[in-house]
């Protein structure tokens, strides 16, 4: 059974963004980015369980930053073990803008919780390593107590912290939730000081002087000692590129008996599926095939009868089963389709695997990427893609100094000598230059596609932004549109939507009452008793009315 932590190992950025972290705005584990207009997440800052919860909550549509250690595992922080009456006195600063950043909320109540005076908090109590002789003792109030921070300030929750003491005897601790650790009733003298967390450098602090009577109060810094900080980019729904070319087998299948097999871990299920149809890859069972470990948080949409797309791997062998397979992608290796879903995939795997078997050609994908996202059926999984690829053309624009044209001009131009002097392109190297294949044509087929959309999904919203540099008012009107009509309406969806046509026009009042939301939202989440976090379930009805209440008053406020 893979932990959470294998499980998060194996995620990606699938659709690389050329924006700079640093040149972000706001600090911590969650930034701003103006070039995407969303909020991007730093998994190094939170824990295995935060982050499963932010993939869960967002159905895995979000930006994120990935650090990795030199074996390739995830650097993140480790799961705090904190004393229950802390848990119950307090929801730190931190967990309000995790929660924040979770359900895709604006920054202004994310910010307003960073400013928050932080409440006196107890930490883990020292522990001895010596056991065979007490703990020294003095005078009351002798103590030490410090902060460990990283290299741009934010406080870092999980280092071990370990002191010795004049007689060489060790205590050790944990700094809490907000960075912070604690040692009391020492022997007055000078202490050597370390400390160390997997994913940072160690650090030291020797000769550390501890009086009588007196608390002394140091500062620590360490830094990442990862070797690769991947860039910053989108994640969610992979692209059908990628799902393709990862995928040993592709296929359409009608959802038969499902058996959870780690209720307490996460929910995953085996899960009976007979095959229909196969897309990519071979598979001598046609009947019937064992999933294993199709993972689904809302499992209603696994109900038997219902039809998926599945892609998938070869999985761990199962005691009478001929065939077991895994999901590609530990998160979104099924979705649910309609016949008439099925076959738009099928078109567009059959153009993939067209482009399979001959030299890929940037023209060609460009052309791909457009279809792909023209088509509302397959639209999400490509539209961070096509966007990725025109942003690269900008990249090089701005890089360059010229315009945008000018710069699309001068890539097709190293497209064709390279096919003029025989050198291949590999399928990323031709996805790179797409963009500057895509056609006035082309723009204009993604423009009507848009404004021809009755629906608002997250797929859409990014069309809207892929297409608003040259469609104009028209576009903001058909968002707009949409919004005031949209409903029931995915939260995350509907809160991205609202930011952008409050920034699109303007106004003040929109813009005051999306911050109004965002401190409700937060107060509703503090007022959670902790054990909810782990049971969205609870509390998902309530929130939602919380954030329909918003929406409505949006809408009445944008038709004034």
């Amino acid at each position: 059974m893979a932990s959470r932590n294998e499980k998060l190992d194996r995620l990606k950025i699938t659709s690389p963004c050329t924006a700079s972290w640093d040149a972000m705005s706001d600090e911590g584990e969650r930034r701003y980015c103006a070039q995407c207009n969303r909020h991007v997440l730093d998994f190094a800052r939170m824990t295995p369980r935060q982050i499963e919860a932010r993939v869960t909550a967002a159905s895995g549509r979000f930006c994120a930053r990935m650090t990795r250690s030199k074996d390739g595992s995830l650097v993140t922080l480790p799961a705090p073990e904190l004393p229950s009456s802390w848990i119950e006195r307090r929801v730190s600063p931190v967990a309000t803008a995790l929660v924040t950043a979770l359900l895709g909320l604006g920054s202004a109540a994310a910010e307003a919780a960073s400013r928050e005076p932080i409440a006196t908090s107890a930490v883990p109590a020292p522990v001895s390593s010596d056991r065979s002789q007490p703990s020294p003792t003095s005078a009351p109030g002798a103590g030490l107590t410090g902060v460990v921070l990283d290299e741009s300030g934010q406080t870092i929750p999980g280092f071990g912290i370990t002191i010795r003491d004049p007689d060489g005897r060790e205590l050790s601790t944990t700094t809490g939730a907000e960075g912070r650790f604690s040692f009391e009733n020492l022997k007055a003298g000078a202490y050597d000081l370390t400390g160390s967390l997997e994913g940072f450098e160690p650090v030291s602090s020797p000769k550390t002087l501890v009086r009588d009577g007196a608390t002394t109060s140091v500062e620590i810094r360490s830094q990442f000692a990862a070797e690769e900080t991947i860039t910053v980019g989108g994640s969610g729904p992979p692209p059908l590129r990628w799902a393709f070319e990862e995928s040993d087998l592709i296929v359409v299948g009608i959802v038969g008996a499902s058996r959870a097999i780690d209720a307490v871990d996460s929910p995953e299920m085996e899960t009976e599926l007979r095959v229909t149809s196969v897309i990519r890859g071979r598979s001598s069972v046609r009947r019937s095939l064992l999933v294993d470990r199709v993972v689904d948080w809302k499992s209603d949409r696994l109900a038997p009868g219902t039809q998926v797309l599945a892609f998938l791997k070869p999985g761990e062998p199962r005691p009478g089963r001929k065939e077991v397979y895994a999901t590609t992608d530990w998160a979104y290796g099924v979705k649910v389709v309609t016949d008439a879903e099925v076959a738009a995939y099928e078109d567009r795997f059959g153009e993939l695997k067209r482009l399979e078997h001959r030299e890929p050609q940037p023209a060609d994908l460009a052309e791909w990427l457009v279809a792909t996202v023209v088509e509302p059926s397959t639209r999400e999984g490509e539209t961070r893609e096509l966007w990725t690829a025109l942003a690269s053309v900008e990249e090089a624009a701005r890089k360059g100094g010229v315009p945008v044209e000018q710069a699309a001009e001068s890539l097709r131009a190293s497209v064709a000598r390279r096919r003029t002097e025989g050198k291949p392109f590999g399928k990323d190297e031709a996805f790179d230059r797409a963009g500057a294949f895509v056609t006035e044509a082309e723009r204009q087929r993604l423009s009507r596609a848009l404004l021809a959309t009755r629906t608002l999904t997250r797929g859409d919203l990014e069309l809207y932004e892929i297409v608003r540099p040259w469609a104009g008012d028209e576009a903001v009107e058909w968002l707009a549109d949409r919004f005031r009509k949209a409903e029931p309406l995915d939260g995350d969806v509907g809160r991205d939507a609202m930011g952008r046509l409050a920034e699109e026009l303007g106004s003040g009042s929109l813009e005051a009452l999306l911050r109004e939301g965002d401190a409700k939202s937060n107060a509703f989440f503090e007022s959670l008793p902790p054990k909810a976090m782990d049971d969205p379930q609870s509390y998902q009805a309530d929130f939602s009315a919380l954030e329909k209440e918003l929406r409505d008053r949006f809408r009445e406020m944008l038709g004034k």
